[in-house]
């Protein structure tokens, strides 16, 4: 993963709506720990050069502009999870409203099998803290996504690419949740019904080459 494709990720998040100003941060993993987008530089003029390079501690070892405040966060994913390769962390409307309502969202939809079924919430914790970074680690569990109370949202993925698509969904899904909800109780699907949509997702992944 080069630095310009992290940086276009973020610009990306910035044109789609998912980030506002200088809000959220993206990273990527690296050899030597990872590399996230800096800290008060708004995304539509992020460049490459802006990227904050960290060691496997957190410590910075790259980059001219200040690490993520949220750089606790990322590293504890890292280290937590040996198949995330990369964290998106947004402000997105839709999941914000469902995180200040502290409301975990149900499987109401056959694609949420793409963010491990149920996303929870982790607790409210103050940015930027080590005990934010634990209380998100522990929601997550296995999963790909979790809200963060009163805050935001958060999904990781096996490659930039995947946690990208992860924070498109997340979002879709939480409009429809919350459009649901205004129109009366949304119907969630068992785990019977999850697991046999999930089989049938399988065949939709283009074959190995």
């Amino acid at each position: 993963m080069s630095a310009p494709d992290l940086a276009e990720a973020a610009q990306q998040l910035a044109r789609e709506g998912l980030v506002v100003g200088t809000a959220g941060n993206v990273s990527v993993r690296t050899r030597a720990g990872l590399v996230i987008t800096p800290s008060a530089v708004p995304y539509e003029q992020l460049t490459s050069a802006h990227l904050a390079a960290l060691d496997a501690v957190g410590v910075q070892v790259g980059g001219t502009h200040r690490k993520s405040s949220e750089w606790r966060l990322h590293l504890a994913l890292y280290q937590a999870r040996g198949d995330v390769q990369a964290v998106v962390h947004t402000h997105s409307a839709a999941a914000t409203a469902l995180a200040v309502l502290r409301r975990p969202i149900p499987p109401i939809h056959y694609a949420m099998h793409q963010l491990g079924g149920e996303v929870p919430v982790a607790p409210y914790a103050t940015f930027g803290t080590a005990e934010l970074a634990e209380g998100v680690v522990a929601a997550l569990g296995a999963g790909h996504a979790a809200l963060m109370a009163n805050h935001g949202a958060v999904v990781v993925g096996e490659s930039l690419a995947a946690a990208l698509e992860r924070a498109r969904l997340l979002e879709w899904v939480c409009r429809v949740y919350l459009h649901a909800l205004s129109g009366g109780t949304p119907h969630v699907l068992s785990p019977s019904e999850m697991a046999a949509a999930a089989e049938r997702l399988q065949s939709y992944r283009p074959a190995p080459p």
